[in-house]
């Protein structure tokens, strides 16, 4: 017997509800694809690549299921025009109430998906410090990004009548990868809207498409196996929705911008996590509560320390710890390294953010991100420029300390808040008439004019350096080796400033502090350059002191650059304010016993770290929903997530790091801290 001809079976529709389910189908094979190509199986984690594939399939095709009885429930509800109604009734009753309706579910979806995505341009654009544009503007910002659903409906559903149903089909494929390599490691409200995009025009695109049913489908025990089949897909679905994986599989999940329910999903699941009391070792609760009513903490020195002190900070761009930790590394920056051995150099010191403007602010304020208050400004981007905080630099100008700094952009002035108390300021880049910063040697010669004319009396003098930024100058080379040569660079323009010191006659009194507001990545879980993670390579950076009668040698007690403040007004002999979450590390420098207990952490993107004295370190996302634990000590390179292995234990480390937020974070009527990518 002779199968049948395709062309003699019986033919149906794909229909608009099986049109959805088939598009979101497609986008996760896109997502299966880029899985399978771009991210490489870890030795001996094919199970955690099968749960990977698993859960971002399920989870696609919860969102054809969802997205499928939606429109039949639609397709039910929606009255039917009758035969005698006009052409232009009938249009109304049919195409426009079914683009109205696909617009009225995007603008109500919006308002929960792309909220957080749309509010830093919704700030900006309303202007300074205004809420109400602001507050306008964003609803606004929503239903133009919306409008984009109804419109992708409308293209693919013309193209369909048009018999050009495979350009839209193109389209919303070509749609969904660009989704896999566009924002890749943020804005997934962008993300989904763009897939749903995608899924409602290839759909819409194929709905009176005509395909060829088997004979054996359409028997009863066709439809029966139909039936069944659809039910299966549906238990595999839910199951990845209701089932929430481990922190592996989420993690990895993460690593494909095209899965875009999981950022929301993990808001959802973690909304319904029980909240248990935390466990808080005895030395770190002193630092879990408000300290405003705390008394300042006196100067450590036994004696007042000379009236004639000069501190000199010089931070240089993006310097990750491990580049001066490998001896190789010491030909490309011989005065640095040479610096190194004639220091009190700390193997263990972190950064409070990967992002300049951010890491900085706190540098200064001794206070973290969630501390502070941020707000924009007409120029543009989210500054501290309102907040109080009390920056170190205005307590030594409040005991008559001059403080200098030479600006190296036009927002490390007063005025923008990053810092604060400088009374000598010169803003050697007025961004009016250069492209480029100023280099390490102008720097350096604006440096060496100040110190050329410093007479008996103190100083505090700060300067950033951002030579060391990509690309990291304009030579020829890999990225990785221009840097290193922009560190030689900068290293030699501090080489000249410690000489001038010394040919003045100034080294009994000059303290000299060298770090890094940063690090930078160079492929590293995936990234490079700096602000999108909180990992090692962006936030352990290098610290020097070199300071008059201080021996030089190695120190690998945990600091963090929350410290350098206090300990420079320790060396000035001014109180520390006790709101400030560092502790001056001169008792060290001294070579005396000094326990330090505040924690040290680092916050940036809405995504908060602390690391542990015994080198564990916590990262929880915010926004995504994750949490990370590593132990530093035996995987520095944090590559084992150990979150499921630690069970309640590294839930105990977690409430640490969420108590002290939950202390610390500003509350201020109507402000949540901001996210800015």
């Amino acid at each position: 017997m002779t199968a049948p001809d395709a062309s003699s079976l019986p033919r149906s529709t794909v229909g608009a509800a099986d049109g959805q389910l088939i598009a979101w189908a497609a986008l996760g094979v896109i997502n299966a694809v880029t899985i399978a190509v771009t991210i490489r199986v870890p030795p001996g984690q094919l199970g955690l690549r099968a749960a990977h594939h698993l859960d971002d399939a399920g989870q696609m095709l919860a969102l054809g299921l969802l997205s499928s009885a939606a429109v039949m429930a639609y397709c039910r509800l929606r009255p039917k025009p009758r035969a005698s109604a006009s052409r232009l009734r009938a249009f109304l009753r049919g195409p426009v109430l079914d683009i109205a309706a696909v617009a009225i579910a995007a603008q109500i979806v919006g308002h929960f998906i792309l909220a957080d995505d749309l509010g830093n341009l919704a700030a900006r654009l309303g202007g300074e410090d205004e809420v109400a544009p602001s507050a306008v503007l964003l609803p606004l910002l929503i239903a133009a990004v919306a409008l984009g659903i109804p419109a992708a409906a409308a293209v693919g559903r013309l193209l369909d009548r048009l018999w050009l149903r495979w350009i839209g089909v193109a389209s919303a494929l070509g749609a969904g990868l660009v989704n896999e390599w566009i924002l890749v490691h943020d804005y997934p409200g962008a993300h989904f809207y763009l897939a749903w995009a995608a899924a409602v025009c290839g759909g819409a695109s194929i709905a009176t498409l005509e395909l060829p049913v088997p004979l054996t489908i359409m028997s009863r025990a066709g439809r029966r196996a139909a039936i069944v089949a659809r039910g299966v897909v549906a238990l595999v679905a839910a199951y990845t929705i209701v089932v929430w994986p481990n922190a592996e599989v989420v993690l990895s999940l993460y690593d494909v911008p095209g899965a875009v329910s999981v950022p929301f999903l993990a808001r959802i699941h973690s909304e319904l996590e029980a909240s248990q009391s935390a466990q808080i070792a005895p030395e770190f609760r002193p630092w879990l509560s408000d300290r405003v009513s705390l008394p300042a903490i006196p100067p450590s020195a036994p004696a007042p320390p000379p009236m004639n002190r000069i501190v000199l900070v010089l931070l240089a761009d993006s310097l990750r710890a491990d580049v001066f930790a490998t001896p190789a590394n010491d030909a490309s920056f011989p005065e640095l390294a040479a610096l190194k051995r004639q220091s009190v150099y700390f193997t263990e010191a972190r950064t409070p953010g990967s992002q300049t403007v951010y890491s900085l602010t706190a540098f200064f304020a001794a206070k973290y991100f969630s501390e502070m208050y941020w707000s924009t400004r007409a120029t543009g981007g989210l500054w501290a420029h309102q907040d109080q905080s009390l920056r170190f630099p205005a307590v030594l100008a409040n005991i008559g300390v001059p403080t200098v700094t030479f600006a190296s952009k036009l927002w490390l002035i007063n005025d923008f808040g990053v810092v604060r108390g400088f009374n000598e300021e010169t803003l050697l880049d007025p961004e009016t008439t250069r492209v480029k910063s100023p280099s390490a040697t102008e720097i350096a010669d604006a440096i060496i004019a100040r110190l050329e004319r410093q007479g008996d009396g103190p100083m505090f003098l700060f300067v950033h350096f951002l030579d060391t930024h990509s690309p990291y100058g304009e030579g020829k080379g890999k990225p990785f080796a221009r840097y290193l040569r922009q560190i030689g660079l900068v290293g030699h323009e501090i080489d000249r400033v410690l000489q001038t010191v010394e040919a003045r006659g100034l080294s009994d009194r000059t303290t000299v502090i060298v770090s890094a507001d940063h690090g930078e990545a160079f492929g590293e879980h995936g990234t490079t350059e700096h602000s999108v993670s909180l990992y090692e390579e962006l936030i352990h950076v290098p610290l020097m002191i070199k300071a008059p009668g201080v021996a030089s040698r190695a120190v690998s007690t945990p600091v963090s650059l929350m410290d350098i403040g206090p300990t420079v007004l320790d060396l000035m002999g001014a109180s520390t304010p006790a709101t400030y979450m560092g502790q001056s590390l001169a008792p060290l420098l001294r070579g005396q016993s000094a326990p330090l207990t505040r924690p040290i952490l680092a916050e940036g993107r809405l995504k908060k770290a602390l690391i542990f004295p015994d080198k564990l370190k916590v990262i929880r996302d915010s926004r995504k929903q994750t949490v990370e634990i590593y132990n530093l000590a035996t995987d520095p390179g944090e590559r084992k997530n150990l979150v499921d292995e630690l069970g309640e234990a590294g839930q105990a480390r977690l409430q640490v790091l969420d108590a002290f937020f939950k202390a610390h974070t500003l509350k201020r009527l109507g402000y949540v801290p901001p996210y800015r990518p």
